[in-house]
């Protein structure tokens, strides 16, 4: 419970534009700023990288409304090949960023 916590008050914040597919109803989109656990962006990535546009993350359910939903950052990780697919993405996108530190020298 006390990492659940830690992970929804770090990390970096975000807007996203989600497309939301559940199966008891039509596909709706659903403006949500969240922040992304560190344990996303750096344990996946082993740099920390930007989540790309058009990432497929697994929504958690939590009451009927169509705002009652949260992103499943562990379902996220748990896919197969997550770091290729994002990768992909951001060279899609013609990009791919990255939060590094400069050189030193």
């Amino acid at each position: 419970m006390l990492d659940d916590l830690i992970d929804k008050t770090t990390g970096f914040a975000y807007g996203f534009e989600l497309e939301i597919h559940r199966l008891d109803r039509p596909p709706y989109t659903l403006a949500r700023r969240t922040r992304v656990p560190t344990k996303v962006e750096g344990a996946l990535f082993l740099e920390s990288h930007a989540i790309p546009a058009g990432a497929e993350v697994p929504l958690r359910v939590t009451g009927p409304d169509e705002e009652d939903i949260e992103l499943d950052w562990d379902g996220y990780l748990a896919i197969p090949d997550q770091r290729d697919r994002a990768y992909h993405l951001r060279i899609e996108q013609g990009y791919a960023t990255q939060r590094t530190e400069p050189p030193a020298g």
